[in-house]
Formats: C-alpha cells, structure tokens, sequence
C-alpha cells in the first residue's frame, strides 16, 4: 500500500512537472466513471437475480407445501384400504 501511494505522488509530481495534471485528474474521474457504471450494473443484476431466486424458491415452497397435503391424504387412503371393510349388508339369521 504505501509504496502504491509512493507511486502515485511520484506519478502526480511528474505530471505536474510536465503540466499534464489537469489530463491526468480527467482520465482518473473518466476510469471512475466507469467503474461506478460497472459496479451499478452488477448491482442491478445482483437484484434482478434475487428476485428471480426468490420467485423460485416461493414455487418450490408451495409444491411441497401441496406434496406434503397430498402424501397426507395418500397415507389416509393407505390406512382406509388396509382395514378390514365392514359388511353393508345385516345378515338376519332365521329363528
């Protein structure tokens, strides 16, 4: 870090040197521009993929929510048809 900082006062002594401070301070704020653009459009993305995600998990959510209803109701059949069914009919015996 404080030889980067080493640099850049060398670079700014230089240039002020050759009087090109002024393009230099314009390149600086043009590359910072864009990186502000870029960092903007990763962040958009970033939130639009968020909301997609979460579309997503909320989908799976309700098909298990409705899987789960419906292994419920199966397990209840399941148990209805392994008893034993009682006669519909009385059988009155003669006397």
């Amino acid at each position: 870090m404080a030889a980067e900082i080493q640099s850049l006062t060398a670079q700014i002594q230089s240039s002020s040197e050759n009087g090109s401070i002024e393009e230099e301070l314009a390149k600086a704020r043009s590359e910072l521009a864009e990186k502000d653009l870029t960092i903007f459009n990763l962040r958009y993305q970033q939130s639009k993929d968020v909301e997609e995600l979460q579309r997503q998990l909320a989908a799976a959510q309700k098909e298990s929510e409705y899987n789960l209803a419906k292994c419920g109701t199966l397990k209840q059949e399941i148990r209805r048809l392994r008893e034993p069914e009682a006669e519909d009919t009385i059988v009155i015996k003669p006397r």
